[in-house]
């Protein structure tokens, strides 16, 4: 189906009329340094598949940075057919793997980084356990020394996430001091080198100095906020003001440049989270709704098309051309322009627009 879309023309078709005044904004989390994307395909993107996209969005959009794009849409007035090019989270794996392949197209991209993980960059131990359930060959956890109550089985994707949920409920309830520890105790029992993990920086952010080097490269990489601590905006209430403080300073610091550009974690975001980001200064606020973003469309849900390694290039190129935006904006209208709002996680949440 997706096949005869493509080649009779309704993918172009539909390009050119969701974006003739609207402009997209693509996202990514991270660009895979070896292998990651078979491990956790919604998350990384291999490099070949990355450069596939690149190339595809740079023959068939203008690539432009947020910056021309908000100002375009300040001014009343957005150019046909560009596109925004964004990643979450400030991974390492950015500098690495993204940014050069970025540079071979002459791309700019915005990355929303997460301060507290560039300040204190190593790796984070929920995600190196995550890292551990799914790369194991084991086809059980065995729960000795771990706080779980039985042992685990591991010999399908179902019971790999059960377990990472119980496994991950355990490392919650283990003082911060000694998470690494445990990480240690079951990457053991898996016969998972955690070690090498973290070598590899598979799961770490950029360092301040790194993320420094980045803004100064070129002028084409932006970093922007993404929270402190990457609690979702939504739960926060009061605290989000002193959240978006922490993160700009740091942000700002380490750049040299404004940071007014964030990104809600974990997708989350309501009404209810513009005052902080008006009396914070901030410019504009993503989404994980998808769609174009037109000048009547709010600062403040921006929609963004998410992508990773799950998807085919096919599958990609059908999610760019807005054809599920351009029938939900049909029988939603009041939608058209601004997205509903987003309060509850990826599986319990049917809306993506």
């Amino acid at each position: 189906m997706l096949f005869v879309l493509k080649y009779s023309g309704v993918l172009r078709c539909s390009r050119r009329w969701t974006t003739r005044k609207g402009f997209l904004i693509i996202g990514w989390h991270g660009v895979s340094l070896e292998d990651e994307h078979k491990y956790f395909h919604t998350l990384f993107i291999s490099p070949e598949q990355f450069e596939q996209r690149i190339k595809f969005l740079k023959n068939t959009f203008q690539i432009a940075s947020l910056e021309e794009c908000l100002a375009q849409k300040e001014a009343g007035t957005i150019k046909p057919g560009q596109v925004v090019l964004t990643f979450d989270d400030g991974y390492y794996n950015f500098l690495q793997r993204a940014v050069p392949i970025l540079d071979r197209y002459d791309a700019p991209a915005v990355n929303y980084v997460v301060s507290a993980r560039m300040l204190d960059a190593r790796s984070k131990p929920n995600l190196v356990l995550r890292d551990c359930i799914y790369r194991t060959n084991c086809t059980e956890l065995v729960a000795d020394g771990i706080g779980c109550e039985r042992a685990l089985p591991l010999r399908s994707s179902s019971d790999r996430r059960r377990a990472e949920k119980q496994v991950l409920k355990c490392l919650d309830q283990t003082p911060a001091a000694d998470k690494d520890a445990f990480v240690n105790r079951v990457g053991e029992a898996l016969g998972i080198d955690v070690g090498e993990i973290r070598r590899r920086r598979f799961w770490t952010s950029m360092t301040e100095d790194e993320v420094a080097e980045l803004a100064n490269r070129n002028g084409k990489f932006s970093l922007q906020l993404h929270s402190h601590e990457h609690i979702n905006a939504v739960a926060l209430g009061d605290k989000l003001s002193e959240d978006l403080r922490l993160c700009r300073s740091a942000i700002e610091k380490a750049t040299g440049r404004p940071a007014r550009d964030f990104c809600f974690p974990t997708g989350l975001w309501s009404h209810s989270t513009w005052d902080a980001l008006q009396e914070n200064g901030i410019r504009s606020a993503v989404t994980t709704r998808r769609g174009p973003n037109f000048v009547e469309t709010h600062n403040y849900n921006l929609r963004r098309v998410m992508d990773g390694g799950a998807n085919t290039q096919l599958e990609f190129e059908f999610e760019v051309s807005g054809i599920k935006w351009l029938l939900h904006s049909w029988l939603h209208p009041k939608a058209k322009y601004n997205p509903s709002e987003k309060l509850a996680r990826y599986r319990d949440d049917k809306v993506r627009y």
